[in-house]
């Protein structure tokens, strides 16, 4: 029996491309986060973020609520390029970053997944009163990570549980299906193995395994580090010959997420971020002229998720030579569907003036990619 159906797998790869399909997950639930050019211009809800693997495209505007009529003047794209190819080789152990043969962690196995962001913000000069247009690239990547030891034991037993599933859907298709139709009749065989994928694949079993997967795969990991660097240029008036140089950026967040409903399938998060970032500001006013200045920002976050909603509390000391000064606001975020999430955010901003938090930010997350890992 055991051959049999190894044979009739065989037959399915070379004839019949649906059925390789059937072995691969669709990954859902991906995070939608803010963009790293947004954060350099401290045009951003939240300064401190720390999310795992984002989708393939992601489409973000933000507005300051007291400016443009609520209209969003502020908009970014982030690109996740792994997505954007095909990974014959990513398994779903491979990505979840465990090798069960060695029984070890892969901690850095999603530094391939890095994201690159474009962000433009419109504003007013505060020396011509001209309009400046601000553009900013960016880009980040998540160093390492872990998992605690009740992630991998869950991880494994869905896995093994849908490994099975599929063996005994190939048995019960080369019982209902005759090898030999495979070789007399290549046309009706794959017919019907089409209708008998097409039937299995709402098979409610199933279904709920690649739900559990999915989550699994999700869940926040114990202890992460990422790393983020970000430029930006300001164009002058509306003129591409009139511009200068605005900030730079470098930063690491380090998070740690401590589960509190662990007999309910780790869906409420308390999360603790840390964050320090170097900055080169030049968009400091002296003597009517803008000076360049070297910033440092040192920062935590407390953080409470449940499923889509988070809320969230974040406080950024930054230090310079001229003067000391810190953002301190309060978030909410909130995830209304797979694509798109709403994060809203109220208190004080870096600087003695115009050091009002107040945005509101639309992030849409775009399945342009192949966001698909190997069931194995």
């Amino acid at each position: 029996m055991k051959t049999k159906a190894l044979i009739t797998t065989g037959l399915l790869l070379l004839s019949f491309d649906s059925f390789s399909q059937e072995q691969e997950l669709n990954l859902k639930e991906l995070e939608i986060p803010t963009s790293p050019a947004f954060i350099l211009l401290d045009k951003a809800p939240t300064t401190i973020e720390s999310p795992n693997t984002g989708k393939a495209f992601i489409v973000s505007a933000i507005n300051a609520v007291s400016e443009a009529d609520g209209i969003p003047k502020n908009y970014a794209v982030e690109l996740t390029p792994f997505w954007f190819f095909k990974n014959p080789n990513m398994t779903a152990y491979k990505y979840f970053g465990y090798n069960p043969e060695t029984k070890k962690q892969t901690i850095w196995k999603d530094i391939s997944k890095a994201s690159f962001s474009v962000a433009f913000v419109s504003e007013q000069d505060s020396i011509n009163n001209v309009n400046l247009s601000n553009v900013a690239v960016g880009g980040r990547t998540r160093i390492l990570s872990t998992w605690n030891k009740k992630d991998i034991a869950d991880y494994n037993l869905v896995n093994d549980s849908l490994i099975s599933f599929l063996e005994s859907r190939d048995e019960r298709m080369s019982q209902e299906i005759p090898d030999s139709l495979a070789w007399s009749n290549r046309e009706e065989y794959n017919k019907r193995v089409a209708e008998f994928l097409e039937r299995d694949a709402y098979d409610p079993i199933l279904l709920k395994l690649k739900d559990d997967l999915n989550h699994i795969l999700n869940r926040r990991p114990l202890f992460a580090i990422d790393a983020a660097i970000a430029y930006n240029h300001v164009f002058l008036d509306n003129s591409f010959d009139n511009n200068r140089f605005g900030r730079f950026g470098a930063w690491l967040t380090t998070s740690y997420s401590q589960v509190l409903d662990k007999n309910n399938g780790n869906q409420m998060y308390l999360n603790f971020y840390a964050l320090g970032r170097y900055l080169r500001d030049g968009t400091t006013v002296e003597n009517e002229q803008y000076i360049r200045q070297n910033y440092f920002d040192l920062g935590g976050k407390i953080e409470y998720e449940y499923k889509k909603i988070a809320v969230a509390y974040e406080y950024i000391y930054r230090l310079n030579k001229v003067e000391n000064t810190f953002r301190s606001a309060g978030i909410l975020k909130y995830k209304l569907m797979d694509q798109l999430a709403i994060t809203c955010s109220f208190g004080k901003n870096f600087g003695a003036e115009n050091n009002l938090v107040a945005f509101l930010g639309l992030n849409w997350g775009l399945n342009f990619g192949s966001e698909q890992v190997k069931l194995k």
